[in-house]
């Protein structure tokens, strides 16, 4: 028993060796085009004044983000060269960022899409991922407009 025992303990160690790990995606923050693949989910968080600091007095804001299909890894930019300094080894989530109103995550919920664009790095309260992507342009009123920086294809 016992040498059968040791058998499959020396089989599993082995396989474990061969096993291998697939080489995780290597991706560079803005100006670099990126394409990511993976799965809208609208979720809900804490927003100002508080973000979550008194729940009973902080809004809420939905936000969409693209829980990614295989994670990937963000090199950050070079110390003074840039505004993403930070590196992300195991990145799985991604905000998608729009500037107004227009266009409505809802539509992509639950949706398995490929997303293109550029990536920058979460730096005020609303971004709730390490890493964010600019979404599709629109017109927001009084004029403004957000330039296309990313779209989505729904697969």
């Amino acid at each position: 028993m016992k040498s059968w025992m040791a058998f499959a303990f020396a089989l599993l160690l082995t396989l474990q060796a061969f096993r291998g790990e697939a080489a995780t995606t290597v991706l560079r923050y803005e100006p670099a085009i990126v394409q990511l693949t993976g799965t809208v989910v609208l979720e809900e968080h804490f927003a100002p004044p508080g973000f979550g600091e008194d729940p009973k007095a902080d809004s809420r804001e939905l936000v969409a983000v693209l829980v990614l299909d295989e994670p990937v890894s963000v090199q950050g930019d070079p110390p003074n060269a840039g505004f993403n300094p930070t590196s992300y080894p195991d990145v799985r989530r991604v905000q998608l960022v729009r500037a107004c109103t227009h266009p409505r995550f809802s539509p992509y919920a639950g949706k398995h899409v490929v997303v293109s664009g550029t990536l920058y790095e979460g730096f005020t309260g609303h971004h709730y991922t390490d890493v964010l992507v600019p979404f599709k342009a629109s017109p927001c009123g009084k004029g403004a407009m957000w330039f296309l920086a990313a779209s989505a294809f729904v697969l």
